[in-house]
């Protein structure tokens, strides 16, 4: 939508709120002008409403820079069914998050809430003109009451949706997740964990560990652009993909290459996943690893910090059609330590909207006493680093990691 045609989107509120109040003004006039003719009392009343007026945008700014900056705050407690929302919360609400209440209606209500106030509107300026008259009051207030019916309906309609589609979200959540290992690996003696926490119900994250053979494992970490319910059903199926290309290919270019003609072909438009595909090799003690788009694994061997570079193309798959992903390799080493981890670690925020970024990962990394730690260890105490570092700020991408300690 174009922000001329929407007079919500506009940037300049303090703007909008003056126009806004100033043509509703101007209409109460001519039309109190009309009715009575232009006399000592119009001329009163017009400067009497002027003040009113005036006092109303004053109130109105104060109270909205006032809580401006617990805007989160006030909106979590309306995401919650369960939260006890009082009269004032609700008026505090409504003033300090006008345009996203009026913005995120779908397009089909919209114009039976605009008629809704257009219903308000005309029925107060009715009691202007005619106060006094029983009839004429009591015949505006069911219009008012008949419109706050409609917008009560519109409400409710939104709220039993977002119900609804709370619960299909759970039960994609519920799929996502079954499709990451609950256990680790079983393979010789490495000590393998991974784990992912979406930042919403759902979200674009999942890892996955398939054993080949006795002496090879593959491990893959993904993330899937956007959040919600396009995100999960990409994952399921570009996972089934990497399952099925896993079981009947052993060349490791091929199959990072079909996955992207996949992902190009049958997902969603527009959709992309940064993808990397590790081989361990327990026999030739070598790493394989193909990288569309993840960040750098890191390597963790005795004080060394070494960041696996990639040879090749890195598009994330779906980005173009006939994609050739080149395989890399790197040799393994008794007691490395190997971090996959997504963009979600890295790009972590805090309330200063710094970010967390692979510096201070490293950094954490290196200051760990990796020797006497376990894999799941490692990864709790990185985990809590970022914790402190975003400071109770909300997760705004999902969170993977995979910490392997080899042990040849």
């Amino acid at each position: 939508m174009k922000e001329t045609n929407n007079f919500f989107s506009q940037k300049n509120t303090r703007k909008q709120i003056i126009i806004l109040f100033g043509i509703l003004f101007s209409i109460q006039s001519i039309l109190s002008s009309i009715s009575y003719g232009i006399s000592k009392s119009t001329i009163s009343k017009i400067f009497t409403l002027i003040v009113l007026w005036s006092i109303v945008i004053f109130l109105f700014l104060k109270l909205k820079n006032k809580y401006l900056p617990r805007k989160d705050e006030f909106i979590r407690k309306f995401e919650i069914e369960k939260e006890n929302i009082g009269i004032i919360d609700a008026f505090i609400y409504s003033i300090i998050s006008y345009k996203e209440i009026f913005l995120n209606i779908p397009q089909d209500r919209k114009r039976i809430v605009n008629i809704s106030f257009i219903l308000i509107g005309i029925a107060m300026f009715f009691l202007y003109l005619q106060v006094g008259n029983f009839i004429s009051i009591v015949s505006a207030l069911i219009v008012i009451f008949a419109a706050i019916l409609i917008l009560i309906r519109v409400l409710t309609l939104e709220r039993e949706e977002r119900s609804r589609l709370q619960n299909e979200l759970s039960v994609a959540r519920d799929m996502q997740m079954s499709l990451m290992p609950k256990e680790p690996p079983d393979f010789h003696n490495f000590d393998i964990y991974g784990f992912c926490k979406p930042a919403k119900i759902v979200g674009g994250d999942f890892f996955d560990f398939h054993k080949l053979d006795e002496n090879r494992i593959a491990i893959s970490i993904a993330d899937v652009s956007g959040k919600g319910l396009d995100a999960a059903m990409t994952t399921l199926f570009i996972s089934g993909a990497l399952a099925s290309e896993l079981k009947y290919s052993k060349n490791y270019s091929d199959i990072v290459s079909h996955l992207n003609t996949v992902t190009k072909n049958h997902c969603v438009k527009g959709k992309f996943i940064s993808f990397l595909l590790t081989v361990i090799d327990y026999e030739s003690k070598k790493l394989y690893y193909i990288n569309a788009g993840q960040p750098k694994p890191i390597v963790k061997r005795n004080e060394q910090i070494i960041c696996l570079d990639y040879n090749g193309i890195r598009l994330p798959l779906g980005a173009l059609n006939g994609t050739k992903y080149e395989v890399n390799e790197f040799d393994i080493l008794n007691n490395d330590l190997i971090i996959f981890y997504t963009d979600g670690v890295s790009e972590a925020m805090n309330s200063e909207n710094d970010i967390y970024g692979s510096e201070r990962l490293i950094k954490k990394i290196s200051e760990l006493p990796t020797d006497s730690l376990n894999s799941k260890e490692i990864y709790d105490n990185i985990y809590l680093d970022l914790l402190s570092f975003c400071n109770a700020k909300d997760q705004h991408d999902d969170i993977t990691m995979i910490t392997i300690k080899i042990k040849i």
